[in-house]
């Protein structure tokens, strides 16, 4: 019931917003120049509390985390699993059920050869939406470059020190060589990477929700911004090669400045 309800909360918010600026359209003339701002600032100030609130309620401060053995994955994300086996991926572990807003389901990897590790996840949603990372994180877990074939999971902004990179529709065998292709530039650029990942998935799971929280929460206008406009216009700065993103050289050098210290 309760998952329910947040997933119906900023619809519900949305629609007391369309209804103020309804009823406020009604006790202002026409003719007012300022009426057409009025509205679509009333319309922009909701939309944004209503994104605030969901992310909000999506990253709990107190993430819980339990392991579901032998848990079946959709159709979907079973074909995900047995290329990642392909691959050289091992389980590492198993499957966890993640208490997110939508809940999720992450059967997590480990390739041991290649020094990354993976995910396949599934939300709880209905129908279920299934995607997959490879993620290699920087020596003293100071960050880490995910690489994921769907932009919808890469709307949200980053925490300082973390590169992510989308090959937009990629099976996995295309986005491991195109993760690997990232680790051998940040190699080049002097940045140590991890050779394993420290810690259990779910130990680096509600590690990665706290900061994720953190990095959104920091400045939660901004977030939720730039959340609505990457929804909106489609548009991802993460689907560039990291070699050629804005913030690449920015993160490096704040990453290089944490190992000088």
């Amino acid at each position: 019931m309760r998952e329910w309800f947040y997933k119906l909360l900023p619809y519900g918010l949305g629609s007391v917003v369309a209804y103020v600026a309804l009823s406020a359209s009604s006790f202002i003339s026409t003719s007012d120049f300022l009426n057409p701002l009025l509205l679509v600032a009333i319309l922009l100030g909701g939309t944004l509390v209503a994104t605030i609130i969901a992310l909000s309620n999506g990253l709990p401060r107190d993430v819980s985390i339990q392991p579901v053995p032998g848990e079946a994955p959709p159709r979907d994300a079973k074909e995900w699993i047995e290329s990642f086996e392909s691959l050289g991926f091992v389980p590492e572990g198993d499957p966890l059920r993640i208490d997110l807003r939508p809940s999720a389901t992450l059967w997590p990897f480990v390739h041991r050869e290649l020094q990354c590790s993976g995910a396949v996840f599934s939300t709880g949603t209905l129908p279920p939406r299934s995607s997959f990372e490879i993620i290699t994180g920087v020596e003293g877990d100071r960050g880490a470059l995910t690489s994921g074939p769907n932009p919808d999971v890469f709307v949200l902004p980053c925490a300082r020190g973390y590169f992510r990179q989308v090959l937009r529709g990629a099976p996995p065998a295309h986005l491991l060589a195109h993760h690997l292709k990232a680790t051998s530039y940040l190699a080049e650029c002097n940045l140590a990477l991890t050779k394993s990942a420290p810690g259990t998935p779910a130990e680096r799971v509600r590690q990665s929700v706290a900061r994720q929280r953190r990095a959104v929460m920091a400045s939660p206008v901004r977030s939720a911004a730039i959340v609505l406009w990457r929804v909106i216009t489609k548009r991802n700065p993460y689907e560039l090669p990291i070699a050629k993103q804005r913030s690449t050289p920015s993160s490096i050098a704040y990453l290089k400045g944490l190992t000088s210290v």
